[in-house]
């Protein structure tokens, strides 16, 4: 299946089930909320990423959707090599890029890493996650902090900037 038809069959099904309310709203500026949702990509019949929220809040309007607590799975032969998870984020409809805020942390099973930040973006085009922002990675015996970086979303490769590396004891 076409990667842009799962994405574009999920998006239609969320635009179909939305209700036009403001009551709760994750975003004051979401045009319609949604229960419960789950977004997908995927390439020759393996999954790329999937993105879950038990809310999110839909802005037509400004091409965008809100998310509260999203966790967003990234994966490898069809099998999840990471997982983010954060308080809030923004997905593009157009680009499905996505923004996450708040608590965020990146689970890399493959990788057997936990990376922590406050901001995270991450580009589907480009298939990486980027911040400016302070990060700490939890790997193995060492702590890596440093304040921006640029990686897989599975963390196999990682560029921290402003880099200090701890190593822990026992």
């Amino acid at each position: 299946m076409n990667k842009y038809l799962l994405f574009f069959i999920c998006l239609t099904f969320l635009i179909v089930s939305c209700s036009k309310t403001k009551d709760s709203a994750p975003s004051t500026e979401a045009e319609s909320l949604i229960s419960g949702i789950k977004i997908a990509e995927s390439e020759s019949n393996q999954y790329q990423w999937d993105l879950n929220s038990k809310k999110a809040g839909l802005n037509e309007k400004k091409g965008t959707m809100t998310f509260v607590n999203p966790d967003l799975k990234f994966y490898k032969e069809n099998k999840v090599a990471s997982i983010i998870t954060a308080d809030k984020g923004e997905l593009n409809l157009n680009t499905r890029d996505t923004v996450l805020t708040n608590n965020v942390i990146v689970n890399s099973k493959n990788e057997d890493s936990v990376l922590k930040t406050k901001k995270l973006l991450f580009s589907a085009a480009k298939k990486k996650i980027w911040t400016e922002e302070k990060v700490t990675v939890y790997r193995q015996n060492t702590i890596v902090t440093g304040v921006g970086l640029t990686a897989n979303p599975d963390l196999s490769e990682i560029e921290i900037r402003n880099q200090e590396t701890q190593l822990k004891t026992k």
